[in-house]
């Protein structure tokens, strides 16, 4: 069931919403642009969800109506090819931000890998924030680049790596976010 978050706790000497204080991807993800008020802008139109191993988070070549961040777990993401088939095109993890803002159709279908805990943002209110939040803005846009070098990262290791190659830079990626990982 969705928590919603709402009420304000003091830490570390600014007001922080309850659910923020503890959160995982605070500092890291794109909440980390925020301040005190912005953060509890953001906070109010938050939903923790926690999503069952298997189970779709994104419909592909629908209308998407969420955002969010992910707080623990992997995220799939994945193209539906011409015959039936499913190619996964990128893995994200803590605290990365998933969806696509300013486009009214997801054509990338997002899945949990795992047991995935995520931050949800409505569509509309999230994209009047950002479109009014230089900081937020900044940040999800450079959030949206590191993924697209991760992106051309796993079209090397797909694209051009042996079979064992490709297993060692999957492990070595699965490591990395491990060690990256909010705590």
């Amino acid at each position: 069931m969705p928590t919603t978050l709402s009420p304000v706790a003091r830490a570390a000497g600014e007001d922080l919403p309850l659910g923020c204080v503890g959160c995982e991807s605070r500092t890291l993800g794109i909440c980390g642009a925020l301040g005190g008020s912005e953060l509890s802008e953001l906070s109010q139109m938050s939903q923790r969800r926690s999503i069952p191993a298997g189970s779709r988070i994104g419909r592909g070549s629908s209308q998407s109506d969420t955002f969010g961040v992910v707080l623990s777990g992997a995220v799939s993401l994945s193209k539906s090819l011409p015959d039936g088939r499913h190619q996964i095109v990128a893995l994200q993890f803590a605290p990365s931000f998933i969806g696509r803002p300013f486009r009214e159709t997801e054509d990338t279908e997002l899945n949990a890998s795992g047991q995935v805990r995520i931050c949800a943002f409505p569509r509309g209110r999230f994209e009047t924030m950002l479109s009014h939040n230089r900081a937020l803005e900044h940040r999800v846009l450079t959030e949206t680049l590191n993924q697209l070098d991760d992106s051309r990262d796993w079209l090397i290791a797909l694209g051009r790596k042996t079979a064992i190659e490709r297993v060692a830079t999957y492990l070595e990626m699965l490591a990395s976010h491990a060690r990256l990982a909010p705590a």
